[in-house]
């Protein structure tokens, strides 16, 4: 039973690994933070008392 759990597990993760999604360049990642920053400054009240 245990073997069968540990081979179900190690499927599992490996599936689960090709279905990330395709890693993004620094400029994507960069624009990403941008946008966080903008929507956080517009949006939060607390922002820039």
């Amino acid at each position: 039973m245990k073997r069968v759990l540990n081979l179900f597990l190690c499927l599992f993760m490996g599936l689960m690994s090709w279905a990330q999604l395709p890693e993004l360049s620094v400029e994507q990642h960069l624009e990403d933070y941008d946008f966080a920053v903008k929507y956080i400054e517009d949006n939060y009240s607390g922002f820039g008392e």
